[in-house]
C-alpha cells in the first residue's frame, strides 16, 4: 500500500490501542470510494445491486421509509449510499458497512468462478485503511468482526504479551509488540521478520536461563529447536508428534521470513499478503506461549 511521505516512520504513540465507538475521519471515505470503484470496473448493474440493496436492507433493519426511483436509479442510489457512509451515527455506520460486506460477497458468491480477486483485494485494501487508522474492525470474508472479539487476539496475542511482560523476555515482547505494529501500518515484510526474532528470542532467553552448554548467541532457529529437543525440554509425550511441532518451531515461520522476508528481491519488489502475515504472526505467539508456559514449569522444578 502507497505511505505518504509525511507519514513514513513516524512512530505510533500507542500502537495496541484500537477505536471502536467513533468513526476516524477518513474511514467513511474509503469505504465509498473502495466500494464504489471497485463496483464500477464491473458494470453499472452490479454497483446498483449492491448499492441499493445495502441502502434498503439498512432501512429495512431500522425501520426507515424508502423509495425506488425507477430514473437515473443508479444515480440515485449512489447518492443515497454516499450520504448515508457520511451522515449516519458510529453505530449505524458499523451496521452499514457489516451489510454492505455482505452484500456485495452474496452478489459475488452466486458468480461461477465464485468472488473474484479484485472483490478479496478490495476489501484487504478496506481492512489495510481501518488498520491503519486505529479503526478496531476488519472484514472476513465479507463479515465485519471486531479485532477484540476474534479468537486470535484473545486467546493468542494477548496471553502472549502477558506473559512476556518481565525483564527477562522483555526484548523477545518488544519485538513481538513492532511485529504487530508494522503489521497496522501494512508493512508486512517487516513484521515477518519482527515476528520471528520475537520467537528466536525467547528460545535464546529459554537456553541462557536453562544454561544449556550447546547454546551460542549465534544459534539460528533450527539450532535453537535441537538443543531444546536434546535436553528434553519439550515433554518426552510430546516426541512421537515432535515432526509436526518441529516443522511449526524451525520452518512455519522461520520459512516465510527467509523466503519472503529474509532474501533479495531481484528485478522485482515482492510484498508478502495478509494472509502469510497473520500466519507468521499467529504462528509466533502461538509458539512463544507454549515455550514460554513450559520454560515456567522447568523453572519452578529447579
Amino acid at each position: 500500500m502507497f505511505e505518504l511521505f509525511s507519514r513514513r516512520g513516524v512512530p505510533d504513540p500507542n500502537p495496541d490501542e484500537y477505536i471502536y465507538d467513533e468513526i476516524p475521519e477518513p474511514i467513511r471515505g474509503h469505504v465509498f470510494n473502495v466500494i464504489r470503484n471497485t463496483l464500477l470496473n464491473y458494470d453499472e448493474s452490479v454497483s446498483y445491486q449492491v448499492l441499493s440493496s445495502s441502502c434498503e436492507k439498512l432501512y429495512e433493519e431500522y425501520g426507515k421509509p424508502y423509495h425506488k426511483d425507477s430514473r437515473e436509479r443508479s444515480l440515485y442510489y449512489e447518492s443515497e449510499f454516499y450520504n448515508l457512509l457520511e451522515e449516519v451515527e458510529p453505530t449505524v455506520f458499523i451496521d452499514f458497512i457489516d451489510i454492505i460486506g455482505k452484500k456485495t460477497y452474496g452478489v459475488f458468491e452466486t458468480w461461477k468462478d465464485g468472488v473474484p480477486i479484485e472483490i478479496t483485494d478490495a476489501f484487504e485494501k478496506l481492512n489495510y485503511y481501518f488498520r491503519k487508522n486505529k479503526f478496531g474492525y476488519q472484514f472476513i470474508n465479507g463479515c465485519l468482526v471486531r479485532f477484540d472479539q476474534t479468537y486470535v487476539y484473545d486467546k493468542i496475542t494477548k496471553p502472549a504479551f502477558k506473559i512476556l511482560y518481565n525483564n527477562e523476555f522483555k526484548g523477545a515482547e518488544d519485538e513481538l509488540a513492532e511485529a504487530y505494529k508494522d503489521y497496522s501500518k501494512g508493512e508486512n515484510k517487516d513484521a515477518i521478520l519482527k515476528a520471528t526474532k520475537a520467537f528466536e528470542s525467547t528460545m535464546k532467553v529459554i537456553c541462557q536461563g536453562m544454561k544449556y552448554e550447546e547454546y551460542t548467541e549465534k544459534e539460528t532457529t533450527k539450532g535453537l529447536v535441537i538443543i531444546l529437543k536434546k535436553n528434553n525440554f519439550i515433554p518426552s509425550y510430546l516426541q512421537d508428534n515432535l515432526s509436526g511441532i518441529n516443522n511449526i518451531l524451525s520452518q512455519g515461520v522461520a520459512t516465510l521470513r527467509n523466503e519472503i522476508s529474509g532474501h533479495g528481491q531481484g528485478a522485482t519488489v515482492t510484498d508478502a499478503d495478509d494472509e502469510f502475515v497473520q500466519f507468521a504472526l499467529n504462528s509466533a505467539t502461538t509458539n512463544i506461549i507454549f515455550l514460554v508456559r513450559l520454560y515456567e514449569r522447568h523453572k519452578g522444578k529447579s
